[in-house]
């Protein structure tokens, strides 16, 4: 049994979430902690549902060459 945990720290709450799961494999319990930190980031309002439908980047070229924004 392989474990994986993870701590974030959300700057805007003041709140640190953590997530530990348990899995056969490594890649198993890597995903099942990722889920588990994303079912927590919903569920806090943080995250909104996927609707499927992918938001375009505006991008802003700034004066200097080479650099932009990315909103």
């Amino acid at each position: 049994t392989f474990f994986a945990e993870l701590s974030i720290y959300i700057r805007e709450r003041n709140q640190t979430i953590h997530a530990r799961e348990n899995g056969s494999t490594k890649q198993i319990a890597s995903k099942s902690c990722a889920l588990a930190l994303v079912r927590q980031l919903y569920h806090l309002n943080i995250i909104e549902t996927f609707t499927g439908e992918n938001k375009k980047k505006q991008i802003e070229k700034v004066n200097s060459p080479g650099c932009f924004l990315f909103f």
